[in-house]
């Protein structure tokens, strides 16, 4: 199976700050690194694995970039997680953003 997305994914490296409420209710934080973005998501590296289909919050400030998205893949990469999120309630890479990471800035 290829690559399903619409839109070009981009290197950019950054802190990816991420909160969800886990299976038992409770409030969990974790901070990651991102690997590359897309306009309507990205992929992290994380110390930590994350539930496919969790929504999580994201806070990615290198890139002015606050909203949600869903774990749709994470997988175990040596000592580390990789997860695919996918934004969600109608947040995108601004068209700005876009240019300027495409840009490498």
């Amino acid at each position: 199976m290829g690559d399903l997305r619409q839109t070009g994914r981009f290197q950019y490296a950054g802190k990816v700050m991420l909160s969800w409420i886990d299976r038992e209710g409770i409030q969990r934080t974790l901070n990651g690194e991102c690997i590359d973005i897309s306009e309507g998501g990205m992929r992290i590296r994380l110390k930590n694995v994350l539930d496919v289909r969790t929504y999580v919050s994201i806070k990615f400030p290198l890139a002015n970039l606050h909203g949600s998205a869903s774990v749709r893949s994470c997988v175990r990469e040596r000592m580390t997680f990789i997860a695919g999120l996918q934004f969600t309630g109608g947040m995108k890479l601004s068209p700005a953003m876009t240019e300027a990471v495409a840009a490498g800035t």
